[in-house]
């Protein structure tokens, strides 16, 4: 589950690292409640069982990697945005190539980021995840205040056709 905290003007969501990841993904639900602008994405993205993931596009944010131990790490993450996702998955592949060292451990697995401090990641039965703190956009709130909106206007909708 992928867990979305709301403080401030600051999500929190929790990531599990994945080494087998091409690519960092999340799930549309969860994402599109930041207010990023979703940009178009042509990649088409499947599971490890080859089932298609639903593409909705990607967003480009700049956040913090918060590690177990309080570190953190700025980082720039570009999210792929899929309907067919119940968890953010954050690729290692990906993070090296934006100059990210990854060691996995025994016990944990720790993110060396480009500015040079090392985040921990919190092991949880096996799999380990990392808090990514982002930094909501501005136009959120207006966001959220439209879906809010079109869900009513559906719902009126519905009750005039009937």
């Amino acid at each position: 589950m992928c867990v979305l905290t709301v403080c401030g003007s600051e999500s929190v969501l929790s990531f599990v690292v994945d080494s087998g990841a091409d690519c960092h993904v999340g799930p549309y639900s969860v994402l599109s409640e930041l207010g990023y602008p979703l940009l178009p994405c042509t990649l088409r993205v499947r599971d490890a069982s080859g089932n298609d993931l639903g593409v909705r596009g990607k967003v480009r944010m700049m956040c913090e990697l918060v590690g177990a131990d309080g570190q953190r790490q700025a980082v720039e993450i570009e999210v792929i945005v899929a309907d067919h996702v119940q968890r953010c998955l954050l690729s290692t592949s990906m993070l090296v190539r934006r100059r990210c060292s990854i060691e996995i451990g025994p016990v944990c697995t720790r993110i060396l980021g480009p500015g040079g401090k090392n985040v921990m990641c919190k092991r949880l039965g096996g799999r380990d995840t990392i808090t990514v703190q982002v930094q909501r956009t501005a136009n959120v709130d207006s966001v959220v205040s439209l879906k809010r909106d079109v869900k009513r206007l559906e719902a009126e909708v519905r009750r005039l056709r009937e």
